[in-house]
């Protein structure tokens, strides 16, 4: 049973990564559109870039993303 809550608990902040990821163009397009200066912020966007530079390479690579290796070993 711990080992399921964890599983859970990995795949909420799998789609939050996921969210971040595909939603963070469009935050910052409308952010810009709203004049919300937090989108301009260069904390946000290093991060945002480094996330979706990580899914870059992994998927260059052909590797696994970690948090799905993770979930799947703890649903086992």
């Amino acid at each position: 049973m711990p080992y399921q809550v964890l599983a859970d608990a990995v795949l909420v902040v799998h789609f939050a990564v996921v969210l971040f990821v595909v939603g963070g163009l469009a935050v910052v397009v409308a952010g810009n559109w709203l004049r919300w200066r937090w989108v301009n912020h260069l904390g946000f966007r290093l991060a945002h870039l480094a996330a979706i530079a990580i899914v870059v390479v992994q998927a260059w690579l052909g590797q696994h993303c970690p948090l799905t290796v993770l979930e799947s070993w703890l649903r086992v």
